[in-house]
């Protein structure tokens, strides 16, 4: 599902195309966006960075919900807001 995102991601880097890489990233972002909600992950949205169009009041607390539902705690990664 990600695997033709990713190489045309890798190739518009590799040709220094910021049109092509910006597109490479949409399509990315997209296609990881599809996953998550083929797999019931949906409140996992992968954005832009400084794209806030997402943060919606409740995406927060549902993904809190999900995560204690799972047995789980925020998730520690880089720049997660927790």
């Amino acid at each position: 599902m990600v695997t033709a995102p990713v190489n045309d991601l890798k190739a518009a880097i590799m040709k220094k195309d910021k049109k092509a890489f910006e597109e490479g990233y949409d399509a990315l972002t997209k296609a990881c966006n599809d996953c998550h909600q083929a797999t019931n992950f949906g409140f996992n949205v992968v954005q832009r960075p400084g794209d806030e169009s997402v943060s919606e009041p409740g995406v927060h607390a549902e993904a809190v919900k999900r995560l204690a539902d799972l047995g789980e705690g925020p998730p520690r990664a880089i720049g997660a807001r927790w």
